[in-house]
């Protein structure tokens, strides 16, 4: 049976109505996330189709200047002049982060968590993201990706600082958490429509719906939105309120 890789979008939930209180989160929903492994039949046929809001490739920073002092001004200085050359692109944005993408800028890069790398020695890295937004893009995305590496390839490397990108681009989306209604309805349309088919003496029950919302790739910038419910229809006279495996 054949197994799809499925990952956790990590978001937090505010316990107020996002009309009142709106938490402006860009979740990275690829890359490094908590993992599971499902088994194809358990994906629910019921998902909502949602484009990404931006694009980004992950690009190693690598320094191996024999003094640590000197990789920590070399990779700082790199990433200076990463930050001020974006600033010269209408659509290039550079961040950070781990499960929520933030942006990297003049007045925090040198914050940015710098690794020693245990297996080389004098050898220090971090990893960054170079992002671009599809919002009002209606382009070729597979361009919008070549933008990001024309970028990438020019950045001007100071002293022994290398870049190391990741071809495999990444999806983030802005608060996931708002999609879930309309999921939900996508859902419930569904199981109507099922349980009518069996006539009015039926009806449905649902198990799932408050789990934490999952992503399956569509596209090259489209996902799948879907929580993993399960519904039964059962008679009107029937005790069952839960939904078996």
């Amino acid at each position: 049976m054949k197994a799809l890789i499925i990952f956790f979008i990590s978001f937090c939930i505010s316990q107020y109505s996002y009309a009142e209180s709106e938490i402006l989160e860009e979740v990275i929903v690829t890359g490094s996330s908590v993992s599971i492994e499902f088994d194809e039949e358990k994906i629910p046929a019921i998902k909502l189709l949602r484009r990404a809001d931006s694009i980004l490739l992950e690009v190693t920073v690598t320094n191996d200047s024999r003094k640590k002092e000197m990789r920590y001004e070399e990779i700082h200085q790199t990433l200076h002049d990463m930050i001020k050359k974006s600033a010269k692109y209408k659509n290039i944005v550079l961040g950070y982060g781990d499960g929520v993408f933030r942006p990297l800028d003049v007045g925090n890069y040198k914050d940015i968590i710098l690794t020693e790398n245990r297996n080389v020695n004098d050898t220090t890295n971090t990893t960054i993201f170079v992002k671009t937004s599809l919002e009002g893009q209606k382009g070729n995305s597979k361009k919008l990706i070549q933008d990001i590496k024309e970028f990438i390839s020019n950045v001007q490397l100071a002293g022994r600082t290398e870049l190391d990108r990741d071809n495999d681009p990444i999806l983030t989306i802005i608060n996931p958490e708002k999609y879930r209604y309309d999921l939900i309805n996508k859902i419930s349309e569904d199981a109507k429509k099922v349980s009518g088919s069996f006539g009015d003496d039926y009806r449905v029950t649902v198990e799932g719906l408050q789990q934490t919302l999952l992503w399956e790739r569509a596209s090259i910038d489209e996902m799948y939105l879907f929580i993993l419910y399960r519904y039964q229809i059962v008679p009107l006279n029937s005790s069952v309120t839960t939904v078996s495996e």
